[in-house]
């Protein structure tokens, strides 16, 4: 807006001194007396001139994302500006008419090498643009690659970018080094390496690139970043070896597969076998056991039903035992209680003897009375007779 402003007020001044020549030069033609003056007006656009000059050299604006090398062409000194307006002679660096402003954009730039076109669309036209790199495959056998990247500048190390590279730093530097060093990589890795293995193929390519681009301090002067291998070609000869290779292994794959089938069906066929073997022996386990089984069971049952009616027979023959005991001495109890009532009177104990005699039979005698014949029974009645 600065440099605007200066370059506005130049042209004004150039416009001014014009205009005022130009009204001189009409009064001439007039024929008025008054007498032209030509200093005026050449000095005012000259002033003029030299204004927008001075608008053009003494301001320098340098963006956000822009840093600037500014070189004194008299002295030949190189220092950078940073982002912001640079008015001389508020600022040492800039001289008008002496010094010389080149801008490097800090943003991270596309890098590309071996770049198809967009009619390209077989192998052979993809070969041409491609970086061919050898490998150490038996006949070294090339690789047609196309990589694609991202590099942006070190802003501490501008200086030495511009003084050795200028600004065609990706074609006169970063370009060549990557081509150098892909083709480097490459000659030291088979043909199929990134085919296999193409993450680690870019990054090994970045990280030896990286350390291509660095200061003799060993500070990258530029940073290169997310280094891809997009698309990669072999030789017709390469191609048709590899699709009869593919061919072979894709036979081979089969065939283990059906060796691999045939494995399965016979290992299913074994197993099939092996568990209806083991459900036989299991069920034959299974049945002797339950004949055991059942033979300890009856078994079991015999014991117990023994084991019973012995207890059973125990148990009669200790009631019967405690029921003799137990009459026997109540008998005994009796027979003492009896023999002592006896001792004690001798008339019961005489009687009694008569009653142990007695047979059973009643002896009866008729006595004839008034009222008719009337038995008596002997014994019954000692005391009445």
């Amino acid at each position: 807006m600065i440099r605007v402003l200066f370059i506005l007020l130049g042209l004004a001044a150039l416009g001014g001194g014009v205009y005022w020549l130009y009204t001189r030069i009409t009064y001439k033609y007039r024929g008025e007396s008054a007498k032209v003056k030509w200093l005026g007006p050449v000095l005012l656009m000259v002033g003029g001139l030299f204004w927008v000059f001075i608008s053009l050299t003494a301001v320098v604006v340098v963006g956000a994302r822009e840093v600037a090398v500014i070189e004194n062409t008299w002295t030949g000194n190189i220092d950078t500006l940073g982002s912001g307006t640079h008015i001389w002679p508020f600022d040492p660096k800039v001289v008008p008419f002496v010094t010389k402003v080149t801008h490097y954009s800090l943003e991270r730039q596309i890098v590309e090498i071996g770049e198809p076109t967009n009619e390209c669309t077989t192998a052979d036209c993809f070969r041409v643009t491609a970086v061919a790199a050898d490998s150490n495959s038996p006949g070294r056998p090339p690789v047609y690659l196309h990589g694609r990247g991202f590099a942006f500048i070190n802003p501490d190390k501008v200086e030495v970018l511009y003084r050795r590279y200028g600004t065609d730093w990706k074609d006169r530097w970063v370009e060549p080094v990557w081509v150098s060093t892909l083709k480097s990589v490459q000659g030291q890795k088979p043909y199929d390496f990134v085919g296999n293995y193409r993450p680690d193929f870019e990054t090994l390519v970045e990280e030896r690139l990286q350390g291509e681009l660095l200061d003799t301090d060993g500070v990258p002067i530029i940073f290169v970043s997310q280094l891809a291998i997009p698309n990669f070609e072999f030789t017709p000869e390469t191609n048709q070896y590899l699709e009869t290779v593919q061919q072979k292994e894709f036979e081979r794959q089969q065939q283990q597969q059906q060796i691999e089938i045939n494995r399965q069906r016979q290992l299913a066929e074994q197993i099939a076998a092996e568990t209806s073997y083991n459900v036989e022996i299991k069920n034959a386990e299974r049945d002797r056991e339950a004949q055991i089984a059942r033979a300890e069971g009856r078994k079991r049952d015999t014991e117990l039903s023994a084991e019973a009616q012995a207890f059973a027979t125990r148990q009669n023959a200790d009631a019967n035992a405690y029921a003799i005991r137990e009459i026997a001495e109540a008998e005994a109890d009796a027979l003492t209680v009896k023999n002592e009532a006896l001792s004690r009177n001798p008339e019961a104990l005489l009687r009694y003897t008569q009653l142990l005699q007695w047979n059973g039979t009643v002896p009866q005698i008729v006595v004839g009375n008034a009222d008719g014949n009337v038995p008596i029974f002997p014994f019954l009645n000692l005391e009445a007779r």
